[in-house]
Order: C-alpha cells, then sequence, then structure tokens
C-alpha cells in the first residue's frame, strides 16, 4: 500500500510503497492519460505527468531510496510452513517536489474525465466506479492531497480542499517555464515561509491561466519563439535555476 507523506521542511512529498504498488500506479497512469494521440491538446499537461512517472519508474527499478521493513516473519513461522524467508519486506521511495506533485495530482483530473467519457461515454457511469486504473490512480491522489492537509490549519485546509473540489481548467495550453518559476520560488523560502504560503502558492500552480503573470509570461515566451524561430519549450528563463541540493 503506498505510503505518502510531506517531507520535513515541506519541500516535497515523500512516496514510499514496494515494486508491486510502484509498478500498479505507474501502470494505471498511463492508462489514464494515453499517448500524444489519445489527447493532443492536453499533450502540455501530459509531459508534467510523465515527469512525475519518470522519477516513479526510476523508483522502482531501485534507483532512488530502499527502506528495509520487518515483516512479524521470524523462525517459529518460518518453521511451521517449512521454509526460509527474508524478515524485512523491501519498500522503494523517493521525493518530490510539493508544486510539482500538487499540479500533477491537479492535471490527472482532466485525463480521468477524458478517460471515463472516452471508456464509458459517461463519468457517471456505474462501471467507473469499478475500474481499476482510475482507482488506483485516484488513491495516490487521495493520498497526497490528505498529506498536504495534514500540514495546515484548519482555515488553510477548507481554502485548499475548496481549489482541488473545483476541478476547473481555463486553458489546456501551459508554458512550463511558468511552473519552474513557481517551483524555484517555492523551494527559495524557508520551512516556515512555504507552510504560511502554501495555499497561495498551490492556487497559483493550478489556476495559473488567471495570473497576470502567466499571461504576460506566455505572450513573451511565444513573441521570442517567432522572433528566433525557436521551440519554446526550449527557452529558458531567469529564475528557473533549480538549487543543487534540496532543502527537502
Amino acid at each position: 500500500m503506498l505510503d505518502i507523506k510531506v517531507t520535513e521542511n515541506y519541500g516535497g512529498i515523500e512516496v514510499k510503497g514496494d515494486y508491486a504498488d510502484f509498478e500498479q500506479l505507474y501502470d494505471s497512469i498511463f492508462e489514464i492519460i494515453g499517448d500524444g494521440e489519445d489527447y493532443p491538446t492536453l499533450e502540455k499537461l501530459r509531459i508534467q505527468i510523465l515527469a512525475f512517472c519518470y522519477d516513479l519508474r526510476h523508483a522502482k527499478q531501485g534507483s532512488r531510496e530502499i527502506e528495509l521493513v520487518e515483516n512479524n516473519m521470524d523462525d517459529e513461522i518460518m518453521k511451521w510452513h517449512s521454509i526460509i524467508t527474508p524478515i524485512n519486506n523491501v519498500y522503494y521511495k523517493f521525493k518530490y517536489i510539493l508544486t510539482q506533485a500538487i499540479f500533477v495530482v491537479y492535471a490527472l483530473n482532466i485525463f480521468i474525465d477524458n478517460y471515463k467519457y472516452k471508456k464509458y461515454k459517461s463519468s457517471y457511469y456505474t462501471k467507473v466506479v469499478y475500474d481499476e486504473a482510475v482507482n488506483i490512480v485516484q488513491e495516490f491522489q487521495s493520498k497526497v492531497i490528505k498529506a498536504i492537509v495534514q500540514i495546515l490549519s484548519e482555515k488553510n485546509r477548507k481554502i485548499f480542499l475548496k481549489l482541488f473540489y473545483d476541478r476547473e481548467f481555463g486553458t489546456n495550453r501551459l508554458v512550463h517555464q511558468y511552473l519552474e518559476l513557481i517551483d524555484c520560488r517555492y523551494l527559495a523560502k524557508n520551512k516556515e515561509d512555504r507552510l504560511n504560503g502554501l495555499v497561495n502558492t498551490t492556487k497559483r500552480v493550478i489556476r495559473y491561466w488567471e495570473y497576470q503573470e502567466y499571461i504576460d509570461l506566455e505572450q513573451e515566451l511565444i513573441e521570442y519563439a517567432e522572433e528566433n524561430q525557436c521551440d519554446i519549450d526550449n527557452i529558458i528563463i531567469d529564475g528557473t535555476e533549480y538549487p543543487e541540493e534540496i532543502d527537502w
């Protein structure tokens, strides 16, 4: 079973589970988001989710952190079953920047809705309730939300949850540079400031199209790409230099 918590200094989330947990989540996310041809207008959002899947895949391959947890196996049980078995289970885990995790959880909603309509022709059709991929992805979403809610004050919990209940997407466009800017600003803060500004940061992440800063940045990047005949995704802007060591 997946275990998700916010890291000590609120820099990110820690995702922990066994190999089967990670394998199920990885496969289920890909089932939901499809390939580039399934939802071409959502490709910018899909790429952000794929970035999370990149770390998830490397974690299940053992390239991130590993934790050994006692599984209650002892000599008596092994003797009873006539087997010799490890006394610890292996759990894989990795950390992911909190602001990126918030965007991934929110963006998954639009893919889930599209997946439901594509497969069942309605998001309210009874069979959706029993769709394994949807349930596995939504379990991941709910555990991320629960972990974040636990560090917030009662007042901020209500505001935070309302942002996710609204499930509104004003645009399918996204310039990834804006999210990177928000990431770097958030990571530059100390623990207290991260927590105090988390609700406002969340709103900027998941309702980015409402902010004049995003509108202006998007227009500037479009104009720059046209003038210089380059891909907008390859443009690097000031303020998006990630720290070499993240204060998790």
